[in-house]
C-alpha cells in the first residue's frame, strides 16, 4: 500500500501548495478528504504526476473548509464515489449529486471496500459544540493503518473504537490528531494510551500544534 500526502499545512518542496487542511492519496485510487482550496490540491496532484481520473472513491472525515474545500475541483475530473456521514448538512450532500456522483452515508462502523472500513459517525467536539466525524481504518498484513482527520473525539479513542471492531493491531495512525494549544500533560496522557493500545507508528500531521 502507497501512501501519498497531497495537502498539508507545511512542504519541504516550495512548488507545493500548503494551507490549512489535509489531504491524502491511498494506492492512487482513493482519497481521503480534500485540503482547503480547489486550485492548491490541483497543483499539488499535477506535480506530484497524478492522474486525477483515476480516484475512484473520496472519503470525506468531515464537513469542515478544510477539509472539503478541494472536493468540487475533484469531482469536475473524477468519476468517483464520496463517502459522508449521514448528518452531513443537506446543502452538502446535494452539490455532491449534483456533480453527478455517487454518495454513500455512513452511519454505523461499515466496510466500503475490500478492507476499507469507516468508523461510522463518532462524536467530538469543538468549540465546544458537537461535531460528527468519520476515521477511515485499512486492514493490512502489518496490521492496520488508521487515518483520522481531526480526531475531534480524541485519536486514542478512535483506535479503541476501531480495535474494539476489527480485533487487530494497529501498525499505523496517520492525519489530525487535534492538539493545537494543548497542554504537555494532557498529550503525555494520550501518548501512554496509545502505547497501551499497541500502535506501532505514528504520524501526526494537519492541527498537531508544537507541544
Amino acid at each position: 500500500m502507497e501512501l501519498k500526502l497531497i495537502f498539508d499545512s507545511k512542504g519541504i518542496d516550495k512548488r507545493f501548495s500548503t494551507g490549512w487542511g489535509l489531504s491524502i492519496l491511498i494506492d492512487d485510487f482513493f482519497l481521503f478528504d480534500t485540503g482547503e482550496n480547489g486550485s492548491y490540491i490541483l497543483n499539488n496532484f499535477k506535480i506530484m504526476g497524478i492522474d486525477i481520473k483515476k480516484i475512484k472513491k473520496i472519503f470525506i472525515s468531515h464537513e469542515h473548509w478544510d477539509h472539503t474545500g478541494g472536493l468540487w475541483e475533484i469531482l469536475k475530473e473524477a468519476k468517483a464515489d464520496v463517502f459522508v456521514c449521514k448528518s452531513f448538512s443537506n446543502e452538502f450532500k446535494e452539490k455532491i449529486k449534483n456533480y453527478n456522483s455517487n454518495i454513500y452515508e455512513i452511519e454505523k462502523f461499515t466496510e466500503i471496500g475490500e478492507n476499507f472500513f469507516s468508523t461510522g459517525e463518532i462524536e467530538g467536539i469543538f468549540a465546544g459544540l458537537p461535531i460528527i466525524e468519520q476515521a477511515l481504518a485499512i486492514k493490512r498484513k502489518k496490521g492496520l493503518v488508521i487515518i483520522t482527520g481531526c480526531s475531534h473525539l480524541r485519536v486514542d479513542k478512535i483506535v479503541e473504537i476501531i480495535k474494539n471492531k476489527l480485533k487487530e493491531e494497529v501498525d499505523l495512525v496517520l492525519g489530525g490528531f487535534h492538539l493545537m494549544d494543548t497542554r504537555k500533560s494532557l498529550i503525555e496522557n494520550l501518548v501512554n494510551n496509545l502505547k497501551n493500545l499497541k500502535v506501532n507508528n505514528v504520524c501526526p500531521i494537519h492541527c498537531i500544534g508544537f507541544n
